[in-house]
């Protein structure tokens, strides 16, 4: 049987017992004996059962951080109280005495309010070091101090007469209101103070608890001033139903393992929120205890002159000068909280790169020796790990290239990166073709070390020994050597042995492909499918990269982007790109159909331009209304640098152009960004699209995609829809608009173009096309 009681239950049980006891008082209020009978049970009933909890709780608790001890002295002071039931219990109805004021009862209340705070305290200064401890004492001191100087003088000392601190009944009268602010701080000291019990969940019933304790005591003590307290008044209920709701706290869920002061559980926007929250709070109500403390002082009656005017003035000045110092290093905390977060999560994203990266890596300080390598080096070189660690990168080439390797080396430390081929010779002497690119490494602008990412050319270059044979040599047979290269580069591909020289002739030829106008676009088209699926109208198509390379024929962008980004191309590509899309929207726009043209942008616009600035100038120079363009961004570049990244999203909104976030679901998605992104619009990863109806996992991430982008103010495109199937089960999630082969393959702009003026009707306002069947 499961360990936790179900907390709704205990709610439950909790209301009805105390809308019964409240009952009783009310049905027998002419009766004395039953009223008092009923109460007195009702209360020593009540608190049995609040003190069964709270052992339970203790039990249940982590041995460690003060949270056992937290629910010991709540159990020992709720024993403490059902003591002083039972007591007078027995002098009510069963020795039928008149039970004096102060008497026995009140010095166990007492005690259960001093076991209380004991707990309250011990629990929030587990987890602080001793120097916050301290800290935490003094605040609370100061803010006692004065609380309880304004009770005694203001309410407590007005109302007693001669020597009152000899008198018992006095004590037990001014130990009523200094318990009550104790709790009242420890409530208020939870909420702030203790971000551990907030994500546990038993915070929002203890603090209940002890607010409807702390009221009702309040109550008791006038009602027992005024002398009109009698056994059996409303007010009684209110103690069980406090004390019952800081018992139900103790059996809230709790995570198997957890325990509340496991503050690294909490995510680090929740620690952030916890610390900021209870910031200011702590600052500024022990300063605001002293200057109202002193006002009141002054207020009251105090000679004033010169002297007390300075000192007055003083004071203030030197609390609002600590607030003000406290605060800056409480802000400076928080920015090193997040400095702390941002560093972490770059060094776990570097080391997830270097590890994992297919191609040897070596980290080189500047005079070429080892510092680190990743796994791949080990099953290149032959050496284990730590083995290359210490070494010198010269020590494993070839000695026939080790004045070359140290020629770029040098280079790469002054110059920038360097490329070059070089033989590198293994542990067990063998020697190999390495393709090496050198990068220097730039902290603070000072060049501190570099990396070198290899490459095993032996199958390329042994491709292109067998193309150049192809090529050069069988011209002297009088063969057709045209067709027999033809058919040997085919063999080749089929064999998988020429996809190195095929990349490495793409990177070459890839410079002069956009001088040479190789490079064209194709658009998939965008439609918005009415509820019956009778209509669909065109909302736009997303501009797809095309190569039609001499050789190898028509590339995709698969192949074309990764080439791109590693040569350094892919900015000026993705310009051309974007240049040519807004001059595609303009031509569209002046024959009457303006439709929205999407176009992917990559990150390393990011980081080498001003994003925002580039696509201003190509919507001022093409004539292009701005919303007729829409950039698509991936989840890793907002995740690589989010402020500059919601920076220049920004500006392009203002520009008025719209931005989507391409592949939704399939990375690091997290609403904490996504809040945060002026985008318009979210496309489900094809991924998702292609598992539609065969698992409910799969239909479920949609559904929620399309519910939140709904809740969010945001549009859905869902990509790669193949089958009317998938078209029909995204219509019955509320998801119109889609894109895939099922609404035809993407097509050059010519032919987008015309289909347009053939087959598509403008309405008047030109604000949607009908795709005809």
């Amino acid at each position: 049987m499961s360990s936790i009681i179900k907390p709704w239950r205990l709610y439950s049980v909790m209301i009805v017992y105390t809308m019964l006891y409240g009952s009783w008082l009310l049905l027998w209020r002419g009766d004395t004996d039953l009223l008092t009978l009923g109460g007195n049970l009702f209360s020593t009933l009540g608190s049995i059962a609040a003190s069964l909890l709270l052992l339970r709780a203790w039990r249940l608790a982590p041995r460690d951080n003060g949270e056992q001890r937290l629910w010991l002295f709540l159990f020992v002071g709720s024993l403490f109280y059902v003591i002083a039931e039972v007591v007078w219990l027995l002098y009510e109805n069963v020795l039928h005495w008149t039970l004096p004021y102060p008497g026995p009862p009140d010095l166990f209340y007492i005690l259960h309010v001093v076991c209380f705070l004991i707990g309250f305290g011990w629990r929030l200064l587990a987890n602080a070091r001793r120097s916050q401890r301290i800290q935490h004492l003094l605040d609370i001191a100061i803010i006692m101090v004065a609380a309880i100087s304004f009770s005694l003088h203001f309410l407590i000392e007005p109302n007693l007469d001669g020597d009152w601190l000899r008198d018992p009944y006095h004590w037990v009268y001014i130990g009523y209101p200094i318990g009550d602010l104790g709790l009242l701080l420890s409530a208020l000291t939870l909420y702030f103070g203790a971000p551990q019990l907030r994500a546990h969940g038993s915070w929002l019933p203890m603090l209940i608890g002890l607010l409807v304790l702390v009221t009702s005591d309040s109550v008791y003590m006038y009602m027992q001033t005024a002398n009109v307290y009698q056994s059996g008044s409303l007010v009684d209920p209110f103690f069980m139903m406090g004390l019952l709701s800081i018992a139900v706290s103790g059996s809230m869920p709790r995570a198997q393992g957890v325990g509340m002061h496991q503050v690294s559980a909490l995510s680090a926007a929740e620690e952030w929120q916890a610390v900021s929250s209870r910031g200011f709070t702590r600052i500024i109500a022990p300063h605001l205890s002293i200057i109202m403390l002193i006002a009141a002082v002054v207020l009251q009656g105090l000679e004033i002159n010169w002297l007390t005017i300075g000192a007055v003035l003083s004071i203030v000045l030197v609390s609002t000068r600590q607030m003000l110092t406290m605060m800056d290093n409480n802000r400076l905390m928080l920015s090193l909280l997040l400095r702390s977060q941002q560093l972490t999560l770059s060094t776990e994203r570097y080391h997830s790169i270097f590890n994992n990266y297919p191609e040897p890596v070596f980290s080189l300080d500047l005079d070429g020796r080892i510092q680190a390598v990743n796994p791949a080096c080990s099953s290149l070189t032959e050496y284990t790990m730590k083995e290359l660690s210490g070494r010198t990168f010269r020590a494993l080439i070839d000695p026939k290239d080790h004045k070359q390797a140290m020629q770029l080396l040098h280079k790469a430390g002054h110059s920038g990166p360097q490329h070059g081929q070089l033989s590198m010779r293994s542990r067990s002497g063998r020697t190999y073709p390495l393709s090496l690119t050198l990068i220097p490494i730039i902290i603070d602008e000072r060049t501190v070390g570099l990396y070198a990412v290899g490459k095993d050319i032996t199958e390329a270059l042994r491709s292109e020994e067998k193309i150049s044979d192809l090529a050069n040599h069988l011209p002297l047979t009088g063969l057709v050597n045209r067709s027999y290269l033809d058919n040997g580069l085919k063999q080749s591909i089929r064999e998988g042995e020429s996809q190195s020289a095929r990349r490495l002739l793409l990177e070459k030829e890839l410079r002069t492909a956009l001088r040479n106008q190789e490079l064209h676009i194709h658009y998939q088209l965008q439609v918005l499918l009415s509820r019956d699926r009778q209509t669909r109208e065109l909302i736009g198509a997303e501009a797809l990269l095309r190569w039609e390379h001499p050789v190898y024929g028509a590339v995709g962008p698969s192949e074309i982007i990764p080439i791109a980004e590693q040569t350094g191309l892919i900015v000026p590509i993705s310009e051309w790109l974007i240049r040519q899309v807004c001059e595609q929207a303009r031509i569209l726009q002046l024959r009457g159909c303006p439709l929205k043209l999407g176009v992917n942008l990559s990150p390393q616009h990011f980081y080498r331009t001003n994003v925002a600035d580039v696509i201003r100038g190509i919507v001022e120079e093409t004539g292009i209304e701005p919303s007729l363009l829409e950039l698509e961004i991936t989840e890793d570049i907002v995740l690589r640098d989010m402020d500059k990244v919601i920076y220049e999203l920004t500006e392009l909104k203002e520009i008025g152009v719209h931005v989507s976030l391409d592949d939704f679901g399939t990375g690091y998605s997290s609403l904490s960004y996504l809040t945060n992104l002026p985008i318009s619009t979210l496309k489900i990863d094809r991924h998702f699209v292609r598992g539609l109806g065969k698992g409910a996992a799969n239909d479920g991430v949609i559904s929620m995609i399309v519910t939140m982008a709904a809740s969010m103010g945001l549009q859905v495109i869902a990509e790669g829809v193949e089958t009317e199937q998938q078209s029909a089960i995204l219509l019955e999630m509320q998801c119109t608009r889609m894109q895939g082969y099922l609404f035809g393959e993407p097509v050059p702009a010519s032919t987008l173009q015309a289909m347009l003026e053939r087959d598509c009707q403008c309405d008047e306002m030109g604000k949607g096309l009908l795709l005809a069947e």
